[in-house]
């Protein structure tokens, strides 16, 4: 069955034309759940059990000393505490399509 992505442990389907579709959507919602998984992970200071020891001491790593992250964590937990206003969303919802 094309674009079964589980092997039997799900009843789904596609037609093949939409396998880039649904490829890209996989991969785009199984990111979002590994980056929140691992920001909590991250906050708590608690490795997951699916990530051996060696991984785990290597994130940490990463987190302690990659400049990008770190300026990228900085510049997120400046907005969070700005009182201006910067990083709030007053326009509402708006549709990325439009």
């Amino acid at each position: 069955m094309a674009g079964d992505k589980r092997k039997g442990k799900t009843k789904c389907w596609w037609k093949p034309e939409h396998e880039a579709l649904v490829a890209q959507n996989f991969e785009k919602k199984a990111g979002n759940i590994l980056k929140h998984v691992l920001r909590r992970a991250r906050i708590n200071n608690l490795r997951p059990r699916w990530i051996c020891d060696d991984s785990w001491q290597e994130l940490l790593h990463y987190w302690a000393t990659d400049q990008k992250f770190l300026k990228h964590f900085a510049n997120a937990k400046a907005a969070k505490a700005s009182e201006n206003g910067g990083s709030l969303h007053t326009s509402g919802a708006t549709a990325k399509w439009m």
